[in-house]
């Protein structure tokens, strides 16, 4: 099938070549064997080897806010040549220069398009397809762009492509809809065909229409007449199919939590090939050659699937994106991304990482408030949600595998749950109630006290036979637990002016509480049962909960995130430093300098060694963030979201940038797990990989760098889409150099 027939091909533009390279085969054979003969006489060098998650950002656009919306919102992408075209849910089409992927120019735009979903265009011709239907505007000069004609209305049509002068739309209620666009002013509606209850996305390939028909499967259509289209064959799937790709014979599908593969030489007859699961639920999807790309729903970015073998796709990794992507163009092993409220992101797919260990659904209870980590066992004691079936009440989940958490007990509650601290084989739970269990045997936790307060419980402290209790509208309550059958309200301490306490801390006989909305507290507690107020600091935005280190406060700060305070005089703390996360920050750990975040849509790992100068060492995007543990000493973080998603992910050397020579481990061949993962060692190993790479003329491997840029050149280490010896001179230099 020639490509440029396609309908997909047309709605991206002139990809490149996948096997693209300027060397003759002789010259490749020799350079091989000279290469191989020579690096082998030099020893192999030492890499880091540890996953790194550095920011893989190129360049970025933000597109502006619509009527009546706060931010923009970014939706859907479009490309030819070097022009980018970014639709934004409200405010129409903006069009891009991105020549220089580190700074994207503005063109134009077009006027506002409210509640706008997908574009595709071709010869500067824009489809839009929006609430109100289809929309054709020509953009071949941004500045003037001019509406050319227009079908309304169409229902629930979120999805188009174009081939020629063809719009096949998918609608989620109609089905597959067919417009002639060829008078531009007056698109006809001239067929439709309803393949399954519900119609997320199509490709077209010359007269073949692959449509994505949600929890009923995929559809092949005949679509040689438009105005009467038939249904070739319905293929049921496992999950919900939403996303189709079209490359040759096969036809790759976003299943739900699964990328699946399937043979439709016979269109009436298609082979499943692969089913490979997917650690998040799959979004926008596009192919180039062996490589697939994955718009993963929140919580991975852009996965990077190796496809050269069809019937056994590899993961790569994920490149990071924060937010959610929901559309994706690739050029060479550049993607170009829409991304939300963030605008449009270019992003390099070569700096994949892959630090998660594990990440399990577990049973919808309520919404989680705090976790406790004590001998491979978390504490989760829960709110009720807002859902009648988000139940209250404390979970119990076995960390001994981070690869596979699992709940191993939950004791439901009527009184929402929100703090927990563990002393010995106790368990102290507040919020509207306050609990004591008995955790020695964690997967059947025995209550053995009980107390109702006047004021829910926070957070808590314990020091000796003392609970200090961070009260929602009472600041500070203090209890006597030396019976903790029967622990006992000493003491109420509640200051004019303050909001609602959230978080508590205990330093020898220093106390800190936060303050929601207010600032933060410091009481002396010499005496244990009469805290006596040194300090104050405020008002903070939203000061959520903090961490003490010797004399240095750090406080999760909610939109104005990480806030660094010298305490060393508590009558007058100072301000050293601001780290300013991208959302909202509520959770926090600080451990051999390096502060964790909990930011909302990611986990922030921020160097702290200077408090004066924060500095972003490395980040995980993870959809409704909330809670993070960690085991001191270990390179494990757990990440608890709001309400089912619990993950642990490897933080080990987060800052470490990437080894280009690192490639592959000793002695593993194709075929082996270990062949393509790299070791920590650079060896022969690595440099026949990157030949084999090379030779193949695989983009995702072997593009490394701009033919004809050198060193001090920006170009040089950027990829260009090509294959040339500048590669392998490149790769070579790296291999020889070794890696810190």
């Amino acid at each position: 099938m020639n490509p440029a027939s396609t309908a997909h091909a047309v709605q991206h533009g002139n990809k490149p070549a996948t096997t693209r390279r300027t060397a003759p085969r002789l010259f490749t054979s020799a350079l091989a064997s000279i290469l191989l003969s020579t690096l082998l006489a030099t020893g192999a060098a030492r890499a880091d080897g540890v996953p790194c998650s550095l920011d893989a950002y190129l360049g970025s656009f933000e597109t502006p806010a619509g009527s009546g919306q706060s931010s923009g919102n970014a939706a859907a992408i479009a490309m030819e040549g070097d022009t980018v075209y970014v639709l934004d849910r409200y405010s129409g089409v903006h069009v891009l220069d991105v020549s220089d992927r580190s700074s994207p120019v503005p063109l134009g735009s077009s006027d506002p398009i409210y509640s706008a979903y997908d574009v595709q265009v071709v010869s500067g011709l824009a489809y839009v397809l929006s609430s109100s239907g289809l929309r054709i505007i020509d953009l071949n000069d941004p500045g003037t762009p001019v509406e050319l004609g227009s079908l309304e209305p169409l229902r629930q049509a979120y999805v188009l492509c174009v081939a020629g002068t063809t719009v096949y739309v998918a609608s989620v209620y109609d089905g597959l809809q067919i417009i002639d666009a060829s008078d531009p002013a007056a698109p006809v509606l001239v067929g439709e065909i309803q393949t399954a209850s519900s119609c997320y996305g199509a490709e077209v390939v010359g007269s073949t229409a692959y449509i994505a028909n949600g929890s009923e499967g995929f559809s092949i259509v005949d679509v040689s007449d438009p105005a009467l289209p038939s249904l070739v064959v319905t293929v049921p799937t496992s999950q919900s199919v939403r996303h189709v790709e079209l490359q040759g014979d096969l036809l790759y599908l976003g299943n739900g939590y699964e990328f699946q593969v399937y043979d439709v030489s016979s269109p009436d007859l298609p082979v499943l090939v692969s089913s490979t699961p997917l650690a998040s639920n799959t979004g926008a999807l596009r192919v180039v050659g062996p490589t697939a790309y994955i718009a993963a729903n929140g919580t991975d970015g852009v996965m990077v699937v190796d496809v050269s073998n069809p019937s056994a796709p590899t993961i790569r990794g994920a490149v990071q994106v924060l937010g959610g992507v929901y559309d994706i163009e690739i050029r060479g092993t550049t993607a170009f991304v829409t991304d939300g409220e963030y605008g449009m992101r270019i992003v390099d797919t070569t700096r994949t990482t892959d630090p998660l260990l594990g990440r399990t659904e577990m049973p919808r209870h309520g919404s989680r408030r705090d976790m406790v980590l004590d001998d491979a066992v978390a504490y989760l004691p829960l709110s009720k949600g807002t859902y009648s079936s988000q139940k209250a009440g404390l979970q119990v989940v076995d960390l001994s595998d981070p690869a596979a958490p699992s709940e191993i007990a939950f004791y439901p509650s009527w009184e929402s749950m929100r703090c927990a601290e563990k002393v010995g084989d106790y368990l102290y739970v507040g919020g509207d109630d306050m609990r004591v269990f008995d955790v020695s045997e964690p997967s059947t936790p025995l209550l053995i006290g009980y107390l109702h307060p006047d004021h829910s419980t926070l957070d808590m402290e314990i020091v000796g036979s003392t609970l200090y209790a961070a009260a929602s509208d009472a600041h500070l309550q203090i209890y006597d637990i030396s019976n903790p059958q029967r622990f006992s309200l000493i003491r109420s301490v509640d200051p004019s002016d303050r909001v609602g306490a959230y978080d508590i801390a205990v330093v020898g006989d220093r106390l800190y509480i936060t303050d929601v909305g207010d600032g933060f507290y410091i009481y002396g507690i010499a005496q244990p049962h009469n805290p006596v107020l040194l300090g104050y600091v405020g008002p903070l935005a939203y000061a959520r909960e903090l961490v003490v280190v010797g004399t240095t406060v750090y406080i999760a700060d909610g939109g104005d995130g990480l806030v660094i305070m010298d305490v060393s005089d508590p009558t007058t703390p100072v301000t050293l430093g601001v780290y300013d996360t991208p959302s909202l920050a509520t959770g926090l750990i600080v451990e051999d300098g390096i502060a964790y975040i909990a930011d909302d849509e990611s986990v922030q790992m921020v160097d702290v060694t200077d408090p004066t100068n924060p500095r972003l060492l490395g980040w995980y995007a993870h959809y409704d963030v909330s809670l993070i543990g960690k085991f001191p000493g270990t390179d494990v973080l757990f990440m608890a979201a709001e309400t089912r998603l619990f993950s642990a992910l490897d933080v080990s050397d987060s800052c470490t940038p990437p080894c280009i020579a690192d490639m592959t481990s000793v002695n593993s061949g194709i075929g082996h797990p270990a062949y393509g993962v790299p070791d920590g060692a650079v060896s022969a190993a690595d440099i026949q990989y990157y030949v084999n790479a090379w030779v193949a003329g695989d983009l995702a491997i072997a593009d490394l760098t701009t033919q004809n840029a050198s060193v001090g050149d920006p170009l040089y280490g950027v990829p260009d889409g090509e294959v040339t010896a500048a590669d392998l001179n490149y790769f070579v230099n790296a291999w020889v150099e070794g890696c810190p």
